[in-house]
């Protein structure tokens, strides 16, 4: 495999493109990089060489990361969506890479100064680090540096004799009393040890040198609080502690740091967490740091250079010359430049780690399961304004709307207010968004449960987040409480109108690359839509969107189209309403078991409103797949009428186009499953071996047969008989063994209820407790215990053995645990982890 792909292979991706291009164009100057794409990708993401050339040629051809990671399992050797997008990045950067390496070597070339080492070098570099020092000797530098003033005064050629055999210059002949920078020897001799600084700060195998030894170098990141802060905290003292407002808050943003006021440790020890406070301080103005090199780097360097560039018989003045400038290339270039990357390197550590904790904390609420059939009311709390409430039903329709006053000394007929809201609509749940006056809300409804005031309802209550709603017809103050009831019956539709950084499931997500953060959170959010499936009937804009396949463009087509012609009824119907969505609702739709139940009770033409379809998980939506409803080869089946055509009035007796064959409203009762239509074939064999028809499906008829096929026969032997992958096999197999209406999300943790509530003082240490994990970081996991804190345990508060073989505990878990300490100033208390789940 070459290691630029021409442009016929990525025909997909405009940077692939473009890579392609740029090589097609340069390939006169007869350079190519000398190492193997696929080879550096395998050693950077750790997969087989084979998966991973075919994930690249899947990912050229435009396929969407759902897609491959779900369906072409057998050509990815099972890889998971987040290794695909791990593969997709490194991809794009050696690409980049790549590119950037022919675009140096192109200027280079053009001045003339190619040689055979550095072109070696330069085709041998796998990091746009290492580009970029081997284009460092030739780029047009600053006018304003030092050793550039030098080289305008003429002391290159000077410098280069010093450093190169026999090590001899005659410095006083270009002593120019005259100019500036030429008065004096001295004068000649700074210039001189400025270029042969700059020199030897630019040299590949020098650079290279001093890095590797930086890797096994015990090299530290020292920290101390900055003189700003002692002065503010100086100022204060002497005023008697009535410093200003500003000062204060000074110091209390300092405290905060106070754990790093007299910090050091090793950089290999440091930990994510550690990195991005510290980071964090230093952004305040509260902390400053410095990176601590060994000395012995020096010494190693003087060596180095003596034996690259100091011929042993120059002379003693010449000898100290180049000591000199070794010693200032050192101090003033290279020790701040490698601070800078190791500083660097720290921080892509630091923000990947919280970026992934992030992603990984963002998924597990996306993915918490829905509450269904009940009637919510949501609470939106508030104190002088009052709590807004919204009643939703089980199917997510605005029930009732208002405001009530919990917080004001006569509230008795508040009290009869809400309690009539909620019997009238016999709400059951009670969500309460997590904002001002939550805690307080919490109590009132938690005191009235006890009173028994809601009877003969059981009321549970629970802490949702607050989203805003696409409501544009209610009062603005009032759709919070919509979305806060919507929250809990179907948190993924919700959670995805709300920016992924600004839903508070991490750490430091302001503190890293916006970039990186967005692009990893959106494919999150992606994977969980695709992972779960949405109405594509009912589902909003904005949830659309997140489809593999679709964007912003075609998800406002899709709700315009369904407006005007009604709702989709099968994948036949959108082939035949063509527009330039349609090739992704070929394959991303599926009909709802709703609408299959009641095609099979009546065998009849179904009422066009009733029905609803599926967007599923990451179907591909370019793949050209021409697809044709099955059921329209029965009879007496209902079908759209082809559109009418004029007569042929063409007089060159041209024919006209072909017409269009019409197309079944008949549902296939495979749309329902999450099978892809390019193994329908193989679905339809599995359920003839197993004895039953498509119109068993979701039935314990179908369920029983296929289950007793798969105990008859192993999965290879299936595999072997039916020509099709063991993976495909089994995703085929596992979806017809589904029951109409399954939601994957139903295997996970259900959102925590509660009917009292606890304050902080209430408990004390050695209280056993159980509460749900609200955030996990680095350092611990966060807990709500129904105390209105969270409180933390700490990763040395967790025993492996209390986890059952998992890796760490994740958001949504149910512990119970014990309280090992309590701060009350602070608000804050420590927990230790006793059971999972």
């Amino acid at each position: 495999m070459s290691v630029y792909f021409r442009s016929k292979e990525m025909t997909q991706q405009k940077k692939a493109k473009a890579c392609s291009k740029v090589v097609k164009q340069e390939a006169d100057l007869d350079f190519d990089c000398q190492w193997n794409l696929i080879d550096v990708l395998s050693e950077k993401v750790t997969w087989t060489k084979w998966a991973l050339e075919n994930t690249v040629h899947l990912l050229d051809d435009g396929n969407t990361v759902p897609f491959i990671a779900r369906y072409r399992k057998e050509k990815t050797n099972k890889m998971e969506a987040e290794k695909i997008r791990e593969v997709k990045q490194q991809l794009d950067y050696l690409r980049t890479v790549q590119s950037k390496a022919v675009s140096v070597y192109n200027t280079v070339a053009k001045l003339g100064k190619v040689t055979y080492e550095w072109k070696q070098a330069l085709a041998l570099s796998q990091t746009l680090h290492d580009v970029e020092h081997l284009y460092a000797p030739y780029k047009p530098g600053s006018k304003g540096t030092l050793a550039e003033r030098a080289r305008e005064l003429g002391l290159e050629p000077l410098a280069m004799k010093l450093i190169t055999p026999p090590g001899r210059a005659n410095l006083y002949e270009v002593i120019n009393p005259n100019i500036e920078g030429l008065s004096c020897i001295e004068d000649v001799k700074n210039g001189v040890q400025h270029i042969i600084a700059d020199v030897i700060s630019k040299n590949h195998d020098i650079m290279k040198a001093i890095r590797e030894w930086c890797k096994s170098a015990p090299i530290s990141l020292k920290c101390m609080r900055t003189k700003t802060t002692n002065n503010s905290k100086n100022s204060k003292s002497k005023a008697g502690g009535k410093g200003r407002t500003g000062i204060g808050q000074n110091l209390i943003d300092a405290n905060k740091f106070e754990l790093y006021f007299d910090f050091s440790a090793p950089i290999r020890n440091l930990r994510p967490h550690q990195i991005l406070a510290i980071n964090r301080g230093v952004a305040k103005n509260v902390l400053s740091t410095k990176i601590v090199i060994p000395d012995y780097i020096n010494r190693q360097l003087h060596d180095l250079v003596h034996r690259k560039f100091v011929h042993p018989q120059v002379s003693r003045d010449t000898a100290e010359l180049i000591r000199k400038s070794i010693q200032d290339a050192y101090t003033r270039l290279i020790e701040p430049l490698m601070m800078r990357h190791l500083k660097s390197d720290l921080n892509k550590i630091a923000e990947k780690a919280a970026i992934d904790v992030f992603a990984s904390n963002l998924k597990k609420l996306l993915l918490m399961p829905p509450v269904r059939g009940q009637v919510i009311l949501g609470v939106d709390p508030g104190f002088k304004h009052g709590c807004k409430y919204a009643v939703i039903s089980i199917t997510g329709q605005v029930l009732d709307t208002g405001v009530f006053y919990p917080h004001v000394q006569c509230k008795g007929n508040e009290v009869n207010h809400i309690r009539n809201v909620i019997i009238q609509n016999r709400c059951e749940i009670v969500g309460i968004g997590n904002g001002m006056a939550c805690r307080e809300t919490e109590t009132f409804f938690a005191e009235h449960i006890k009173k028994g005031t809601f009877k003969p309802l059981n009321i549970k209550f629970c802490a949702s987040a607050e989203a805003k709603n696409e409501l544009p017809n209610m009062d603005v103050s009032l759709r919070g409480a919509v979305s806060i009831a919507r929250r809990l019956q179907d948190p993924l539709a919700e959670l995805v109108k709300i920016e992924p950084k600004h839903i508070g499931v991490g750490m430091y997500q302001h503190d890293v690359s916006d970039t990186q953060l967005k692009i990893t959170l959106d494919g999150v959010v992606e994977d969980c839509v695709n992972f779960v499936g949405v109405d594509l009937n009912v589902a909003s804009e904005v949830l659309l969107k997140h489809i593999a396949g679709l964007n912003s463009t075609t998800a406002k087509n899709i709700v315009k189209h369904r407006e005007t012609n009604g709702t989709f009824t099968n994948r036949g119907q959108a082939e035949y309403n063509k527009r330039p969505w349609t090739k992704s609702l070929q394959t991303v739709c599926r009909i709802h078991p709703n609408f299959v139940s009641e095609w099979r009770n009546k065998r009849r033409r179904p009422n066009v409103n009733s029905l609803c379809a599926m967007i599923f998980q990451g179907m591909m939506s370019e793949l050209n797949l021409l697809f044709c409803c099955s059921c329209s080869e029965e009879s007496g089946n209902e079908t759209l009428p082809s559109r009418k055509r004029k007569a042929n009035t063409n007089p060159t007796g041209q024919k006209n186009k072909k017409r269009k064959a019409a197309v079944s409203l008949e549902p296939n009762p495979l749309d329902m499953t999450s099978i892809h239509p390019e193994s329908y074939h193989i679905a339809d064999r599995i359920l003839s071996l197993a004895g039953v028809t498509r119109d068993h499906i979701g039935m314990s008829r179908c369920i029983d047969a296929v289950k007793a096929l798969t105990g008859k026969n192993s999965l290879d032997a299936l595999s072997e008989q039916l020509d099709a992958g063991v993976p495909t096999l089994s995703l085929i197999i596992e979806a017809l063994q589904q029951r109409i209406g399954h939601d994957l999300r139903d295997e996970f943790e259900k959102p925590l209820f509660r009917e009292g509530v606890k304050r902080l003082c209430d408990i004390k240490v050695g209280d056993h407790l159980t509460g749900r994990v609200t955030n996990t970081v680095h350092f611990g996991a966060f807990v709500d215990v129904g105390v209105g804190r969270d409180g933390l345990i700490h990763s040395s508060q967790i025993n492996p053995q209390c986890l059952h073989g998992k890796m760490g505990l994740e958001l949504g878990d149910k512990v119970e645990v014990s309280v090992t300490n309590i701060d009350l100033t602070r608000d804050r208390f420590g927990l230790r982890l006793l059971k999972l789940g």
